[in-house]
């Protein structure tokens, strides 16, 4: 009787935490202005919440043995419901963002941001699944765009959050921190992004623990110097010239990477490979000018083709000499340019010596 009535107990506040989720769900699907501060109090609450859930589900799981506990399918229900909160209404809400607040009220309103951020990072880091990890994701980003994008605000605080995180991620083995994480940013904030994550992450490829976190790195590198995603914020220059700053640490780390056996396994080379032809084809386009990138590309290059001549894999050689060539051209296409502006300058100084002595 007494386990029946401690069942009954559950399944009643079970059913009203699903009525407040569903009136929190009204109210944010509604046209009514709501407050940022509504919103973003929200978050967290609702993330701890999931994860409590979560955890009871697994563990539920656990001691049945895959068989259906009692309770178990609400418990599940509900998770799922704060689930699609999070994703469908809290982080597809329009905010006002702190723009229009000045002084102790914007310094206020951004400390207050900045502290949620570290907390949901920190729910991110104890993520049980990768639902759980998506949710936290989602929440990062729109407590990013909630920000001033500029240096004092959306980036001191993003480079505070991610930038700690993908040390960790890089470092520790306890780490629960999911790649997506850091992909999401990526493809939601490319400008903002590339800001934070560029340093970061050469540095994560050159140093992780393990050959699979290196691999990881590339891939999300790849995504970073994919320029041709863009999106509309006022950071778009400052993020390019991030990449710039980052390009000669990338073609080092892809150096060492070519001379590290364990990356030379067929899925990590090809992490490896779209990383390089990414980063030349950026180098390419942005970056002429940089002589000691191009010394660091070309010594790549070197090390690629033996990289490409010692594979098994018909589909990487053939794709590493590829990438050779496209040093080649771009390294002969920035001599050329250079060769030719030194000899319009030449040109230009016999041209002024003659016109002096022609007034002699």
């Amino acid at each position: 009787a007494r386990k029946a009535g401690k069942l009954a107990l559950e399944r009643i506040e079970i059913a009203s935490r699903m009525r407040c989720v569903v009136l929190l769900e009204l109210a944010l699907s509604s046209n009514a202005p709501l407050e940022d501060g509504a919103v973003l109090l929200a978050i967290l609450p609702l993330l701890r919440a999931r994860r409590s859930l979560e955890k009871v589900v697994l563990s539920s799981l656990s001691l049945s043995g895959g068989k259906k506990a009692t309770g178990l399918s609400e418990k599940r229900a509900l998770m799922d419901r704060i689930s699609s909160l999070l994703q469908k209404r809290v982080c597809k809400s329009r905010l006002n963002g702190i723009s229009s607040l000045a002084g102790e009220e914007l310094r206020a309103a951004r400390d207050a941001r900045a502290e949620l951020a570290a907390r949901v990072m920190d729910e991110a880091k104890k993520s049980l699944s990768q639902s759980h990890s998506d949710c936290c994701s989602l929440s990062l980003i729109l407590i990013m765009k909630s920000l001033p994008q500029d240096e004092g605000n959306a980036i001191a605080i993003a480079k505070s959050v991610y930038c700690d995180a993908i040390k960790q991620w890089s470092s520790s083995k306890s780490s629960k921190l999911k790649t997506s994480i850091l992909h999401d940013l990526i493809v939601r904030s490319p400008s903002l992004a590339r800001v934070v994550l560029a340093e970061p992450l050469t540095d994560a490829a050159e140093n992780a623990r393990s050959a699979f976190l290196k691999a990881e790195s590339f891939r999300l590198l790849s995504d970073l110097y994919h320029v041709a995603r863009t999106d509309d914020s006022q950071l778009v220059d400052t993020g390019m010239a991030s990449l710039q700053r980052s390009a000669g640490k990338f073609a080092s780390s892809l150096s060492s990477a070519a001379q590290d056996s364990d990356i030379a396994k067929a899925k990590r080379a090809r992490e490896l490979l779209k990383a390089a032809t990414e980063l030349v084809a950026f180098s390419s386009a942005y970056c002429q000018n940089d002589a000691d990138l191009w010394d660091r590309l070309e010594h790549f290059a070197g090390l690629l083709k033996d990289f490409g001549d010692g594979s098994n894999s018909p589909a990487i050689n053939t794709k590493c000499k590829s990438i050779v060539e496209m040093v080649a051209e771009g390294s002969k296409a920035r001599l050329g340019k250079t060769s030719g502006k030194a000899a319009k300058m030449s040109s230009a100084g016999g041209s002024k010596k003659k016109k002096k002595k022609g007034k002699r």
